[in-house]
């Protein structure tokens, strides 16, 4: 699919084609979970927060401006879900005063 076939199913999403955006998703989810395997270093993780960035840009869509530009978008979302797991994976620990540290 080249990069005018993805501009218009972007388009077409963004006025609520939900066909078109599972065929967004079909085409990205290897990427989308790849790279939140490489920053996770968890299968399961990875599928979660690939997941949680396909919603959020279901949901954000009709914001994304530059239909050409939906790759690095979703990237930059799966960026953003992987690095909330991992810091929500993070144990806390306590300085000597007895206080949290992250």
């Amino acid at each position: 699919m080249g990069e005018t076939a993805l501009s218009i199913l972007v388009v077409r999403a963004q006025t609520g084609d939900r066909q078109a955006y599972d065929q967004i998703v079909h085409r990205f989810q290897d990427m989308a979970v790849g790279y939140a395997s490489a920053l996770l270093g968890d299968f399961h993780l990875a599928e979660d927060a690939a997941q949680e960035a396909f919603v959020a840009a279901w949901n954000e869509l009709p914001r994304l401006r530059e239909a050409a530009a939906f790759p690095g978008w979703l990237r930059q979302m799966v960026f953003a879900r992987s690095t909330r797991i991992s810091r929500a994976r993070r144990p806390v620990r306590n300085d000597e005063a007895g206080r949290q540290r992250v």
